[in-house]
Parts: C-alpha cells; sequence; structure tokens
C-alpha cells in the first residue's frame, strides 16, 4: 500500500501499542494531525502549551512505566518542549519527543518557524536525530521507543520535516517489522543476566553486609517498579538492616516499613543522616547521588566501605568511588542478593544481628526532626498539619500525587505516606516548578480509577495554570491544592536563614507583585473552586474537595514563616543538620536554628 510519512508515524505508534499522545498543533505538524484526525485507537490530549505537553507525558510515562509520547510543531513549539525534555533526561523518564520541521528546501534558510531542534537537545537527551528520508520513518522511530525505555529510562527526539511527513511510499509494514524484530526480537526491554563476575561481586557484598556492625541500604528512582519494590522490601524482612531512600526513591518501601528511616539529604529525616554519616557499610542501588542527597561528598559515609549497583555504568564512581560495584538492573542484582543471603546464613548458626546499630537509631529517632508546632486557632495554617489531615482523608482512596517544586513539594515528602512504587510524580534532578499541575493531567489519563492529589505552591502553580483547562476538557479527577503562603517558600526560606532575612523579590505582597483571585481563576475554568482561611474548615473542605467528581481547586492559606526542617545547609556535611530549636537539644552535630520571628 502506499502511505504517507504521516500514516507510518502512525503505525509506528500502534506498533508500539501507544495510546495517548500529548501535543499542540501548528504548521509543521499539519499532515500529521491530519491523519490523526481519523484515528480511533490513540488518543490525543490536546494541552495549552507544548511545556504542558512535556510535563503531561513526564506524568503518564512516571506513574506506568510506559513510554510517553509528545507532539509539537517547530519553532516555539518545538523550544517549549526543551525544559520538560530536560526534566525527564535528569530523573530518567522515558520519552518520545516528536517535532516538526520546515520543509526539507526550508533547512538552513532561516525559514519561518525553523529551529535546530536537534541541536538544542544534544545535551538533554539520549538520542536525537531528524528524518531526512521517508524511508527511514518507521525504524528511525521504532528505534526511538527501544532506546527511550531501555537501559536507564530517558527521553528521545525525533524532528519530522514537513514535506517528508506530506511525501508518500509503497510501504509494507510486515516486511520492516520483520526486519525491525530481526534486531530487537521480542520486542522487550532486554535486562541482561548477571556475569560470573557480577555473581562474584554480590557474593562478596552480601557476606561485608552480613559481616558490617553497622550497615546501611540507600535506594533511589532507579527502583521505581513493583518488582524492585517487592524484591527489596523482602530483602529488608529477612535482612533486617537499615533502609533510605532518596527524595525520588519514596514509595518503594512503604513509609510505615519498621527497616525504613525516611528519606535522605537536605531535608530527610535526621535518623537517616546520621545513619549515613556513621555506617560503615553502604549499599547503593538506583541512586545517582545528587547533591541534595550527598552533602559535602568527601563525609558522604566517609567510614563505610562503600557498594553501588546501577543499570547506568555511567552513574559507577561518578560523585563517590566505589569498593565494589555491579552494573545491573536492580531487580535482577535483588534476586541474588536474596537468594545469597539466604544460603550465607542458612549456613550459620544465627543470623546476623545489629542490636547495638538498631539501639543507636533508635537515639537518633528521639530528636523527632520532622516535629512541629499545630496551627493556632485564627492563624494560617501549617502546611504539615493539612497533609496529615489530607492523608486522613484519602486513607481509603487510590491516588497519586504530584507536586510543584518548593517548600510544598518537601512537606509532601515528609508528611504524606507514600506507600507504592510510582505513586510520587515529582521533579527531582532539574527541580522544575511549573511541573505539577500538567504533570497532574498525564497521571489522571493513565490512571482513570485513581484520585489524583496536585500539591502546588502560589508561585510554582503561576507557571503552568493554563493546564486546569485541560483538566476541564477531559474531566479529568486532578484535585489542585495550592499551598498559598504569598511568598517563593523555599526561596524566602533561604533568604531568611542563609541571607539574614533580606528577602530579595520573593514575597508577593502588595507592594511588588499581586496574586490573582485563585478561586475565581479557577471559577473561570468551569472548575469548582474553594479557599480554607483557618484550621476549623479545613476537614469540611477537603471532604467537599474529594466528593467531588473530577476536577476542582482548593486554596489553603499558609502559614508564610513556617519553613521545612530539618534542613542541611548547601554544602555542609551529610551529619551538619538544620534542626528546630524546638524541637532538639544541642548537640556537636547539629545546628540549631529558630524559627520563632522575635
Amino acid at each position: 500500500m502506499k502511505y504517507t510519512g504521516s500514516q507510518i508515524i502512525l503505525e509506528v505508534l500502534k506498533s508500539e501499542k501507544v495510546d495517548t499522545v500529548f501535543g499542540y498543533p501548528g504548521g509543521a505538524v499539519l499532515p500529521l494531525y491530519d491523519k490523526l484526525y481519523h484515528e480511533k485507537d490513540i488518543q490525543h490530549i490536546l494541552v495549552r502549551h507544548e511545556q504542558g505537553g512535556t510535563h503531561g507525558a513526564e506524568g503518564y510515562a512516571k506513574s506506568t512505566g510506559k513510554v510517553g509520547v509528545v507532539i509539537s510543531t517547530s519553532g516555539p513549539g518545538a523550544t517549549n518542549t526543551v525544559t520538560g525534555i530536560a526534566d525527564a533526561y535528569l530523573d530518567s523518564t522515558p520519552l518520545v519527543v516528536i517535532t516538526g520541521q520546515v520543509a526539507r528546501p526550508l533547512i538552513g534558510t532561516d525559514g519561518f518557524q525553523e529551529t535546530d531542534i536537534v541541536g538544542i537537545t544534544s545535551p538533554i537527551t539520549k538520542s536525537n536525530s531528524q528524518i531526512r528520508n521517508i524511508e527511514d520513518i518507521y525504524k528511525t522511530l521504532r528505534n526511538a521507543f527501544h532506546i527511550a525505555r531501555s537501559g536507564r529510562p530517558g527521553p528521545v527526539l525525533v524532528d519530522i520535516p514537513k514535506d517528508i511527513q506530506a511525501g508518500s511510499m509503497e510501504f509494507n509494514i510486515k516486511d520492516l517489522e520483520e526486519e525491525y524484530r530481526k534486531e530487537y526480537p521480542d520486542d522487550i526491554i532486554e535486562i541482561p543476566s548477571l556475569s560470573s563476575d557480577d555473581l562474584a561481586t554480590i557474593k562478596g557484598i552480601v557476606k561485608d553486609l552480613s559481616l558490617a556492625k553497622k550497615p546501611y541500604i540507600y535506594t533511589g528512582g532507579g527502583l521505581q517498579n513493583q518488582q524492585a519494590s517487592k524484591l527489596l522490601r523482602e530483602f529488608l524482612k529477612i535482612a533486617k538492616i537499615p533502609h533510605t531512600s532518596s527524595f525520588m526513591g519514596l514509595g518503594v518501601v512503604e513509609n510505615s516499613n519498621e527497616y525504613h528511616l525516611g528519606f535522605l539529604g537536605m531535608h530527610g529525616t535526621y535518623e537517616a543522616n546520621m545513619a549515613l554519616y556513621e555506617c560503615d557499610y553502604l549499599l547503593c542501588m538506583g541512586a545517582r547521588l545528587s547533591d541534595r542527597t550527598t552533602g559535602r561528598v568527601n563525609n558522604f559515609a566517609k567510614n563505610a566501605k562503600f557498594a553501588h549497583i546501577d543499570i547506568d555504568e555511567n552513574m559507577i564512581d561518578k560523585i563517590k568511588q566505589s569498593d565494589v560495584s555491579v552494573v545491573s538492573d536492580s531487580a535482577v542484582a535483588l534476586k541474588e542478593i536474596i537468594r545469597e543471603w539466604q544460603e550465607q546464613t542458612q549456613s550459620q548458626s544465627q543470623s546476623p544481628s545489629y542490636k547495638d546499630w538498631w539501639q543507636q537509631i533508635a537515639k537518633w529517632k528521639e530528636k523527632n526532626s520532622y516535629a512541629y508546632k499545630k496551627t493556632a486557632n485564627n492563624h494560617a495554617l501549617k502546611p504539615q498539619e493539612v497533609l496529615e489531615r489530607l492523608a486522613e482523608h484519602t486513607k481509603d482512596i487510590k491516588t497519586h500525587i504530584t507536586t510543584e517544586v518548593g517548600q510544598h513539594q518537601m512537606f509532601v515528602g515528609q508528611f504524606f505516606p507514600l506507600n507504592e512504587p510510582r505513586s510520587l510524580i515529582t521533579s527531582g534532578g532539574l527541580g522544575t516548578m511549573g511541573f505539577g499541575v500538567p504533570s497532574s493531567l498525564g497521571v489522571a489519563v493513565a490512571n482513570p480509577d485513581s484520585t489524583v492529589l496536585s500539591i502546588a505552591g502560589d508561585g510554582s502553580f503561576m507557571m503552568n495554570l493554563q493546564e486546569l483547562a485541560t483538566i476541564q476538557s477531559y474531566n479529568l479527577n486532578v484535585k489542585t491544592i495550592i499551598f498559598n503562603n504569598a511568598t517563593l517558600g523555599m526561596v524566602h526560606q533561604w533568604q531568611d536563614i542563609i541571607y539574614e532575612e533580606r528577602f530579595s523579590s520573593s514575597e508577593f505582597s502588595e507592594h511588588t507583585n499581586v496574586h490573582p483571585d485563585f478561586i475565581k481563576l479557577g471559577e473561570s475554568f468551569h472548575m469548582p473552586s474553594s479557599r480554607v482561611t483557618h484550621i476549623g474548615e479545613l476537614d469540611e473542605h477537603l471532604k467537599k474537595m474529594l466528593d467531588h467528581k473530577g476536577g476542582y481547586l482548593l486554596e489553603i492559606l499558609i502559614d508564610p514563616d513556617e519553613h521545612v526542617m530539618p534542613m542541611l545547609p548547601p554544602g555542609a556535611s551529610i551529619n551538619e543538620m538544620i534542626l528546630r530549636e524546638l524541637d532538639c537539644q544541642s548537640d556537636s552535630t547539629t545546628t540549631e536554628h529558630s524559627q520563632e520571628k522575635k
């Protein structure tokens, strides 16, 4: 049969079992959109901005593990996807971004809306290319999906000139499919098995773990799938070794797990950070050792033997030199670790005991580093209390939670129970304000049986609020909750603690910038909206929001002086946390800071 280039693109999407794409039409992709008009098997989500499209696809991908797909036009349409592509790259999120390009004769002439998107995105994609011949569409796009989801996942961009989309060729999908399957026989992600050297290394890791006095396990976002999560929980149960995670690893182990100390790093628990500082053996899996997690690297587990397991060999020894390492999928490695642990401990008279280590951890827990003062009557609400009440109202409801970036994001990690992998959808490596609202619509599309809680700060919310229109257009069950403290909260906090209360351009006050009325704004999008001004009405509004089927906007007035504590100052050692003076006594490894305004 004769197919146009656009029809071939759609055939690839169907071969990849793509059910949803996010996009925004424009001149350079009109041939593709014309063919999408007749397509019944692929749902197109019309976002209101291309950045919203990439974040929507990220939400879809992060919550399912599938490849998210984005379509944009050339020029500004393509450049608007860049932030989302960079976000996906740093958070290892599989995306295929299809951009339109001016017709081939115009390339290099500065034609209308011509931009070298391949050059622009080269540093932030796993692979990118521009198709110059219609014959290359099928294989190039199929390879794009394979690259995006294999190994350490990430974004792939394919740029397709308009004349190639509109052109036609004789096309036999069976022949091209057979050719593709010769290269990828089962059309699945190939997870390499462990080599004999890897097996020997894991055997040594297990032996060292069992002999250590103060062992510790640290996991990251690389374990955000059901299989790895199940295996990790199983191993913790049988080994009884303390565990921590990066912020992006939250949910892999349930918050209530007795072996889980909370997340690590800048706003993690005191006990998680101190255990990292004091441990004598550290097993790290699926984590890239972000600076927000490690603190000053030369003090990161400085007295520990360090074993690192990661699917990406480029992560090994990048930040901290490992003593032993294995390049492997975490689930594959965990299976062998469990088998080896059971074999080694069965040959001993009893399993290893870490009684003294757990007693030390119990003393650190007495610091109660997340404690805070409850909301006083007639005062702006404490965000911690809001999240605790939200958790209580949703404990019997299937939920996903998305965040923007800032104080509210850290409060979610501290105070909202995250008990399943892929339940927290957030921006980690890039720290993208404007991520939460559009990502929530992608999560909702992918998980129609879930209530999506989109937690936003008032500053971040303003960056991509146009996607409320998309949420309403598709009647998505997204509850947008704005923590309004009339400040750029995290910036404000740093200026308070580090810059001696010089609040330079971080307060949305009547003297600088004026916020819109968020309730009227929500209602202008035909979205039910309400506001909480004091603690006594919080439960009523939460219930009203959750009882409503579909989109809802809830604004909550938050105490602008409330800080995310504890806090690890930039450049500080992992043991040099700032704790609330309210809750902590003087400690040789702790700097105190009072939040009480004089």
